[in-house]
């Protein structure tokens, strides 16, 4: 077999070479899996072990992920390989991968990643194809992933369980489905197609009463069901999420004597395998197991298996495999045995199965390893509590000793100690019960040389003395045990009945002080008679002296006066410096040279602490980026620790302490934890009060081994808590490295989880390197050290001294049992044993001294009695104590006392668990389970088991209910007033925009009625002329038009009957849309909150309690009919017995006893009353006379049983006298008993009371025989005879007539049942169903109160915005109402003009010459003086700026502009009437003024309304999209709802989803559908038909109407046209053109309108464009202000600063030269002279400031100075 040789450096070349793995993980679960017929696959560490199962010959898969092999899984086809590794952590790591190796070539095909973070615990391929592989991660996320492993792509994830998972496994019958168990759980796995796409869905089994376990194996079976083990033995068949039942072996024995940790499934051979920690295979019947059902009274069912295998006695077998012919068996235990099991051709399996062990390796966590100095043997002390011999380089078990217990310490004893018998190597191990045991190689293998127990906790830690003399052993119980190891026997106590300890003479134990904490490591001062060292989990070292020779431990091992000597010393190291690195391309490369590297076996992590910056990331900015972070860290761990370079006290566990061979009093002592001293490896002088570092450790976890070989200790040999093993050469023996250099080697050998390195050695010839850890595996490296740190030649050659059973000592008695006595408890317990038997002693002398003197006693009685009665003395003089009987009765009638207080105190004890249990089961009920039996047959009804709805649910759902109906009727009053306020702010909106709805019809109506008012009054007064009246006709039928048009709706008008159509057809519509369609939006009122489904909950609740107790009270009505009708019945059968014995004395001599019995056989079985269980608490509370007597019977059959064991079992002989009595003849009936029996005895002590009886004939007289026999002679007469057949046919019809009324009695009470049975089936399946919902609303629930807290805040967000636009909606009314009020004023001020207008004309009509000089006065534009608000007198009150609202007047009011020309009366003119149109022109220009004002004012209203509008549009959009939001989590809702499981009971009938006329086997695909909803949308689809039907009519109607409205329109149009025609004409006729009247009419009344509107207009841009300009100069100017601003602040900073330069300056220069050449005035002068100019500069800089400043006001200004 060619060695495979590991890579583990590229630094240091081939240092070592892994040549084996030894050791198997059987602890592991589901680790042992089929390659082929020959070939086993485990993994273990770092590699996957492949075992043959003929040879017993290894090979090896290193894992590629570097933190070692963490699950395998094998191909359907043999011919492909899984195997999931784990990572190790840190930043360069990508995480572990699954590697699909080719077999068995064994190359990667395919490498799957991404699967979890940290390491896989689980595989498995699915099916016959394997297409699918699963893999489960460990912690911290434990995902299932599914993976198509061909794509290398994720299919499906899911997180399998909080807690670890032993197995994963696709169902072999049913596609899509797996199961996954572990640390107490099963679950059961599905791929769901969801609304959302495909989802992994996994129900958890539920353990319900039965104890919750752990899961290590399970077996799917053909119809779903599971079959699962148990950690206590038994077996659970699982069927849909719940255990169906529970599988023992007869007797209620578990199916297994401990856990069962594998089965199998043999469906050819119809059996079921299972392995346990029994040592035993058993079979079972598949039928029997599939088919099983629990019993009525329990969940479990017995089963006796088939057969079994005893693999081997006492092994805990943890897997069980089957070759492909099912012919062999692999099983694999604890131990690390690995056996095949092959099955016989035919016949029991149990006897004809051979079983033959494959291989024997270690097994389980390596707690300690020491190497042979002579050979190539080892000693592995695994921690399951095993032994072994090992020969490390073929890997052969030489030899073992198992104990029960898991080994928790292991120290070696050097070959001079006395306890080595012969020199042979001998260890001492500590294990988990406290106990301490020697064992010695030997020829016959591991021989126990020494035991003893010593602590009553686990031992923590055990030390031997340099010289091998002394033996300590300290516990986790705070005691510290030692021993003198001897080389003969000791007797040990010198107490008789302790056994000896073997080499092990115990000494003395001392008790740690309080607050010390729990050893972990020890060792022995290096001082003669010094005591020991031992290191503990609080980073303290203890100093535990010797106890002296001379110790008295006669009565007890304690040295009390040890624990007030122990001293402790606090680990302190120093706090290493961390210089800041530079900034630079080489600080990764700085950084490693400081720390130390580390070599690519360690995933490339530097001490430098070089980091991957992510994908695409520059690696100087990564560096520079963590530099900064790294600073940070340090300074602020500087701060804490108080600086740099202070010291930092730990706090972890001290992992190993060894005395420094080249210093005495030195200690190697290495630190667990996370900390710095973690980190190192550390030197410890115990009278210094820091450590100083010894060697550099690792960066991922604590060094927990520390060893050095080599010549004078020159290599250093270091093992990590992760896996990790180092070599390091040393500059000094046993002292650190040189500075800067790098391991010699160094690997990743060992699991990073569970690799704790517990073991660390170099082989004799130094040829070897063996290292073990807590993962199980010992690895052999093969060395090639430098020849400088390479061990010198062995010293003592030859063999391992093996000495045989003579010179061995005798085998002490081992301890076994877990509560055995400690020494000390033993000690103890045997001197207590020594006082009880001294005092048993001292009673026996006591007794025998009591017999002499009653013998003596009992002979003077006889003389006594022999004596003649004279001198015979009396019996009372004879008393030897006259006062003991007088002390008897008293104690007598204390104990009497005594007795009645304990039964007043058990009766009392008794009547409070009676309340107790009545409160817990019976107050809580309102009806509680009855059974109703019927009259005939065995037909039964019960109650319902009704529990009272309790206070707090009353109170719950009134609560609830209450605020439903607040919330309904608030949401109804918000309803009303949003409604009416929506329709009129629609009208009023309609009004506003359109001119049409009530609004603009009212406006267009009042201008109408204005126009022609104005029209009549102009017409009447005849004022007017021709032009006027023209214009105001035509302003009539533009009013006309506009009130026409105001009747006119918009294109937004909707009718109210249409609105209501709609409506109702929305309401009717029946259109039913499926809950889980994607699309699908809940409606506002139908969607479900948790307010909503409590109450519903609550409300169903309610229901289901009012219909069972609805039931319950016809119940026990009927109950009630029963007690009346068996009264009744009870009344006719004494009845029928008169009758029956009426009859016997008329037939003469019949038996009155049979025609009785005759009469009342057909209601024999009739009860006498009801029965206890129809009365439960009747019955509960009553004792009868039998059940007195079934007590008394039970109790003598008790106190009989106790008899005949206290006599010495007398069996059978000494309990029949004492058995139970049957009741007397005259007891009680039973309850069931017949009433006609009752009734006959009735019957017939009532005819005896009337009259005489067949039965009475004993009682006559011997004449009244005689008289009788003399009338039975005589022969009876006609009448006589007529007269006793008219009696027999009258007993006949009585009898006849009262069998029928109690048979109609009892038929009709039996109809009443049946119906209330009927009844009671029906209530029962709806309540059940009832509960099933309950069930799912809870669910529904749970879910609703998850979603509530998302769904409050977009409520929150859309009341929000409905606040917003309804406040939007009413400030728009606002508007809307303020615009047409300001709109009527304006028209009523147009009016006002336009009366100016008609007086001017008056005044000034068309006839006078004057008219048009005067209009022109009249229409001119004039400046005028506008008097300010709140003016008062004076010039100051006016303000004299042009009028800005000219713009504003109409064209055909304005004449001519004011050319600045002084203004006269045209000459001629009549002076008062020019003043009179002066006065009309004020008051047209007042007019004008407010008409401007008011435009103004609308404008701005409008203005505010389209900012409003605008507003409402976004408001009106963040309200979309927040209801886009809330109908998007109402999908989410309403999926996740969807996805709670419901179950609807429906029978056959009711399934109409066939396919091919046959029911189809997936129902997945079928809709449940209400058959009275499905008939109604039947219904619908006719009525639908006839809408449809009654429309189209209706619609062509209209169309009808339509076209003639059309053809209408056409007239109108051509009548239209045609007038338009004639109307051309005329005026093409009179005027030659088309006259524009309105034109016209402006024409005439103000010519230049059109000229000054486009003057207008044109200076109004000119004047825009040099605001803007302006404005960009202000804007320019203001950037300039800024930065001379800027600049001048600058600047006098400057200065000041200056200034202060100088002064300082002055101030020196002035100190230094001290007056030399130092002319004062000048120096003044200069100082004034620069003073001045800074002063000027300032003046300067704020004059330039105030010119800029007054820039800005002028720009600012808007009077007329800025243009000059």
């Amino acid at each position: 077999m060619p060695l495979m040789v590991l890579l583990l450096s590229q630094r240091t070349g081939g240092v070592a070479q892994l040549l084996s793995v030894h050791g198997l993980d059987t602890h592991r679960r589901n680790n042992l899996v089929l390659l082929d017929e020959d070939t086993a696959a485990s993994c273990i560490a770092g590699q996957l072990v492949l075992l043959s199962l003929s040879t017993g010959a290894r090979r090896y898969l290193p894992g590629r992920d570097g933190g070692g092999v963490g699950a395998v899984a094998v191909h359907p086809s043999r011919t492909l390989l899984a195997v999931g590794e784990k990572a190790r952590p840190g930043p360069a790591s990508a995480g572990p991968a699954v590697y699909i190796y080719s077999y068995p070539g064994l190359e990667v095909v395919k490498v799957l990643r991404g699967g979890t973070e940290r390491a896989y615990s689980a595989l498995a391929f699915d099916g016959e194809r394997g297409d699918t592989l699963a893999s489960v991660g460990h912690f911290p996320d434990f995902l299932l992933t599914l993976w198509d492993w061909r794509q290398e792509a994720i299919v499906l994830r899911a997180k399998a369980f909080s807690q670890d998972v032993y197995g994963v496994a696709f169902s072999p019958y049913f596609e899509g489905q797996l199961t996954t168990s572990g640390q107490g759980h099963i679950r059961f796995w599905r791929m769901a197609s969801t609304f959302t796409g495909l989802k992994l869905q996994g129900a958890i089994g539920k353990f319900g009463n039965v104890e919750l376990s752990d899961v290590a194996a399970f077996v799917e079976l053909p119809d779903g069901k599971v079959l699962s083990s148990t950690e206590t033995g038994e077996l659970l068949l699982w069927d849909g999420g719940l255990i169906k039942v529970v599988l023992t072996r007869p007797g209620s024995r578990p199916c297994h004597d401990g856990p069962i940790e594998a089965l199998l499934l043999d469906r050819p051979a119809g059996r079921v395998l299972s392995a346990g920690a029994d040592g035993r295979v058993r079979m079972w019947d598949f039928g029997a197991v599939n088919d099983a059902e629990p019993r009525e009274d329990s969940h479990s069912l017995e089963l006796s298996p088939l057969d079994e295998v005893v693999v081997a006695e006492g092994a805990a077998l943890s897997a069980l495999l089957a070759d492909s012919g099912g012919r062999r068996w692999v099983v694999a235990d604890k131990a690390g045995n690995v056996y095949t099991v092959a099955l016989p051709p035919a016949g029991p399996v149990g006897k004809g199965a051979v079983v033959t062990r494959v291989a024997s390796h270690p097994a389980g966590a390596v707690a300690g390893l020491q190497l042979s100095a002579r050979t190539h043997t080892a000693l592995v002390a695994s921690a399951d509590g095993c032994l072994r011999a090992l020969d490390y380089v073929s890997g052969a078990v030489l030899a073992e000793a198992a104990t029960p217990q898991r080994i928790t310490a292991f120290t070696p004893l050097p070959a001079a100690s006395p306890a080595c018998p012969g020199g042979a190597m001998t260890a001492a191990t500590g294990y988990r019960d406290g106990v301490v045991r020697l064992h010695a190689r030997c020829a016959e293998g591991l021989a126990l040389v020494g035991v003893a127990k010593a602590h009553k906790g686990a031992v923590a830690a055990l030390a031997v003395s340099a010289d091998g003399g002394r033996l300590v052993s300290a516990g986790e119980d705070g005691s510290v045990f030692f021993f003198d190891l001897t080389a003969q026997p000791q007797p040990g106590t010198g107490v008789p009945g302790m056994p000896a300890c073997g080499l092990l003479a115990p000494r003395a134990f001392i008790k740690l002080p309080s607050g010390s904490g729990t050893v972990t490591c020890g060792v022995w001062e290096a001082a003669e008679g010094g005591g020991v060292l031992l290191g503990t989990n609080r980073g303290t070292i203890l100093s535990v002296p010797l106890p002296p020779p001379d110790l008295n431990t006669h009565h007890s091992y304690e040295w009390a006066a040890g624990t007030s000597a122990v001293s402790s010393y606090q680990l302190v190291v120093p706090k290493p410096k961390r210089p800041k690195k530079k900034k630079g391309k080489n600080d990764g490369e700085e950084g490693d040279k400081e720390g130390g590297e580390q070599d690519e076996g360690q995933g490339g992590e530097d001490k430098g602490g070089e980091q991957a910056d992510g994908e695409g990331g520059s690696k100087e900015g990564g560096e520079e980026g963590r530099a900064a972070e790294e600073e940070e860290e340090e300074e602020a761990d500087d701060e804490a620790d108080g600086g740099a370079g202070g010291p930092s006290s730990t706090t972890g566990e001290l992992i190993s302490l060894t005395l420094a061979p080249n210093e005495p009093g030195a200690l190697l002592v290495t630190a667990g934890g996370v900390g710095h001293a973690a980190r190192k490896a550390w030197r410890v002088r115990m009278g210094e009060p820091l450590a100083a570092p010894l060697l550099e450790g690792f960066a991922s976890a604590p060094v927990t081994c520390l060893a050095h070989a080599g010549p004078e200790g020159r290599l250093a040999l270091l093992g990590s808590g992760d896996g990790l093993v180092r070599l390091q050469a040393l500059e000094e023996p046993f002292g650190s490295a040189a500075p800067g250099a790098l391991p010699l080697w160094e690997a990743p050998l060992h699991d990073m989880q569970s690799g704790r390195v517990s073991g660390l050695g170099l082989s004799h010839d130094g040829a070897y390197l063996v290292t073990a850890a807590a993962d199980g595996a010992l690895h052999l490296l093969a060395l090639a050290l430098p020849p400088e740190l390479a061990p010198p030649p062995t010293t003592q050659p030859g063999d391992e001294p093996l000495p045989g059973p003579a010179a061995l000592p005798l085998r002490p008695p081992d301890v076994l049992a877990a509560a055995a006595y400690t020494l000390e408890e033993e000690k103890q317990q045997a001197e207590r044993d020594q006082q009880v038997r001294e005092a048993e002693e001292k009673k026996l002398s006591v007794r025998q001294r009591l017999g002499l003197i009653r013998a003596e006693f009992e002979a003077l009685l006889a003389e006594n009695e022999a004596a003649p009665e004279a001198l015979r003395l009396p019996r009372a003089d004879l008393e030897v104590d006259p006062g003991l009987r007088a002390l008897m009765e008293a104690e007598a009638l204390r104990r009497e006392e005594v007795a009645r207080l304990e039964l007043a105190w058990e009766s009392e004890r008794q009547r409070l668990g009676l309340a107790k249990l009545r409160r817990y089961f019976l107050d809580g009920l309102e009806s509680e389970r009855v059974v109703l039996h019927s009259l005939r047959g065995s037909s039964t009804v019960t109650t319902f088991r009704v529990a009272k709805l309790s206070d707090e649910t009353r109170a719950e759902l009134a609560a609830m209910r209450q605020a439903a109906r607040a919330a309904a009727a608030a949401s109804a009053a918000a309803g009303g007033e949003g409604g009416a306020g929506g329709r009129d702010t629609d009208a009023r909106g309609k009004g506003s925009d359109t001119g049409g709805g009530p609004g603009g019809d009212a406006a267009a109506r009042a201008r109408l009625a204005e126009a022609t008012a104005a029209l009549e009054e102009g017409t009447a007064s005849g004022k007017l002329n021709k032009a006027d009246l023209r214009r105001l006709a035509r302003k009539r039928r533009e009013a006309e038009w506009a009130a026409f048009n105001g009747t006119r709706p918009d294109d937004t008008y909707d009718s109210p009957a249409d609105l209501a159509a709609i409506e109702e057809a929305r309401r009717t519509i029946g259109d039913f849309k499926l809950k889980s369609d994607p699309n699908y939006v809940v409606p506002e009122e139908e969607r479900l909150t948790p307010q909503r489904k409590r109450l519903a909950m609550l409300e169903l609740e309610e229901a289901l309690h009012d219909i069972a107790a609805a039931f319950n009270a016809k119940f026990f009505a009927l109950r009630d009919v029963k007690r009346k009708v068996l009264a009744d019945v009870r009344v006719k059968l004494a009845a029928l017995a008169e009758l029956a014995a009426a009859a016997g004395a008329a037939t003469g001599g019949a038996d009155p006893d049979a025609t009785a019995a005759a009469y009342l056989a057909p209601f024999s079985g009739l009860p006498s009353g009801l029965l206890p269980e129809e009365e439960p608490a009747e019955a509960r509370e009553a004792v009868t006379d039998a059940d007195l007597a079934a007590f008394a019977a039970r109790k003598a059959e008790d106190e009989r049983k106790a008899a005949a064991a206290a006599a010495g079992g007398l069996g059978g002989f000494a309990g029949a006298a004492a058995g139970p009595k049957k009741p007397a003849a005259g007891g009680a009936a039973p309850a069931g008993g017949a009433l006609a029996g009752g009734a006959a005895g009735s019957g017939s002590v009532a005819h005896g009371a009337g009259g005489p009886s067949a039965g009475g004939q004993q009682g006559l007289t011997a004449a009244e025989e005689a008289l009788a026999k003399m009338m039975a002679a005589v022969p009876q007469s006609e009448l006589e005879k007529g007269l006793a057949a008219y009696n027999r046919r009258r007993v006949e019809h009585m009898r006849s007539k009262l069998s029928e009324e109690i048979t109609a009695m009892l038929d009709a009470f039996d109809d009443a049942h049946s119906a209330l049975k009927a009844e009671k089936l029906g209530l029962e399946a709806d309540v059940k169903a009832g509960q099933m919902r309950l069930l799912v609303g809870l669910q529904e629930l749970q879910l609703l109160r998850e979603f509530d807290k998302r769904e409050s805040v977009l409520l929150a967000k859309r009341q929000a915005k409905l606040d917003d636009k309804q406040e939007i909606v009413d400030k728009i009314a606002e508007c809307t109402d303020k615009l047409e009020t300001k709109r009527l004023e304006l028209e009523g001020l147009v009016a006002r003009r336009a009366a100016v207008v008609a007086e001017l004309d008056a005044v000034v009509p068309e006839s006078d010459p004057f008219r048009e000089a005067l209009v022109r006065v009249f229409h001119r534009r004039i400046k005028r003086s506008k008097k300010k608000a709140g003016g008062g007198g004076g010039e100051d009150d006016y303000d004299s700026e042009e009028d800005e609202e000219d713009e504003d007047m109409g064209d055909d009011e304005v004449d001519d502009d004011d050319d600045g020309g002084e203004e006269v009366c045209p000459p001629g003119c009549d002076q008062s009437v020019y003043e009179r149109v002066c006065d009309l022109r004020e008051k047209r220009l007042d007019e004008e003024d407010m008409i401007a004002e008011f435009t103004k004012t609308i404008e701005v209203l409008r203005k505010e309304k389209e900012a409003l509008a605008k507003k409402q549009r976004l408001v009106e959009q963040g309200l979309a999209a927040v209801n886009a939001d809330m109908a998007e989590f109402q999908k989410e809702k309403q999926g996740r709802l969807n996805q709670v499981e419901v179950i609807v009971a429906l029978r056959m009938h009711q399934i109409e989803y066939l396919l091919d006329g046959c029911l189809p086997d997936d129902l997945s695909a079928c809709l449940v559908f209400s058959a009275s909803q499905l008939r109604r949308l039947q219904a619908r689809v006719d009525e639908l038909e006839e809408e449809k039907a009654g429309l189209r009519a209706a619609h062509k109607e209209l169309r009808r109407q339509h076209a003639a409205l059309l053809r209408d329109k056409a007239d109108k149009e051509a009548r239209v046209a045609e007038l338009e025609a004639r109307a051309h004409d005329v005026q093409m006729l009179k005027f030659g053109q088309v006259i524009d009247l309105e034109l016209l009419d402006r024409v005439s009344s103000s010519r230049g309108t059109e000229e000054l509107r486009e003057d207008l207009k044109k200076q109004e841009l000119a004047y825009a464009r040099e605001l803007a300009e302006w404005d960009a100069k202000i804007n320019a100017r203001m950037d300039e202000l800024v930065v001379l601003t800027r600049e001048n602040t600058a600047c006098l900073n400057a200065v000041s600063e200056l200034t202060a330069a100088q002064r300082r300056l002055e101030s020196g220069l002035t100190a230094t030269r001290k007056g030399l050449f130092a002319d004062p005035v000048q120096q003044r002068r200069a100082e004034v002279e620069e003073r001045d100019a800074l002063v000027a500069l300032v003046n300067a800089q704020a004059a330039e400031l105030d010119r800029l400043k007054g820039q800005l006001l002028a720009l600012r200004r808007k009077d007329t100075s800025m243009y000059a």
